[in-house]
């Protein structure tokens, strides 16, 4: 029983086609998701690094965390839903995307969530710490976005 309509079947087909620098069918709506997940995780850090200062800081922080849970639990969701085929590379892009960004939440939350006092840095600088850990997630999203136009 064969489920190709062409010598070398289907999914010889599609890695062949994987194997090139743009393959067809590759999915924008993924490429927006992926992007919408490195923003919120982006967002969140930024408040988690700045919720110390903050007079209800730790209600805020629950709240952060429990939007981040959901949003990216129906995000990430929605991504494998719109799941196509991918450009080559796209797999150790995102390993390096999520090392790098884990890497920069361990420094960054050492120096400004574990300690109880809080810290003395504002939130411009925290929030590019933020914006620097999550977009590596995003450029890679938008890899995905131009690769399928």
């Amino acid at each position: 029983m064969s489920t190709s309509s062409s010598p070398g079947g289907r999914f010889s087909n599609a890695a062949a086609e994987s194997r090139s620098r743009v393959p067809q069918r590759v999915s924008s709506t993924e490429g927006w998701y992926v992007v919408s997940v490195a923003a919120v995780f982006g967002a969140c850090h930024a408040l988690l690094y700045q919720t110390h200062a903050m007079e209800w800081g730790g209600i805020i922080r629950f709240a952060a965390l429990f939007v981040t849970a959901a949003g990216t639990t129906w995000l990430l969701r929605q991504t494998h839903a719109h799941r196509q085929v991918h450009p080559r590379g796209h797999r150790a892009a995102m390993v390096t995307a999520i090392a790098w960004m884990l890497a920069l939440v361990l420094v960054a939350g050492w120096c400004w969530i574990v300690p109880a006092k809080g810290h003395d840095v504002g939130w411009a600088w925290t929030s590019l710490v933020a914006l620097a850990g999550a977009l590596p997630l995003a450029l890679v999203g938008a890899r995905l976005v131009r690769a399928a136009r």
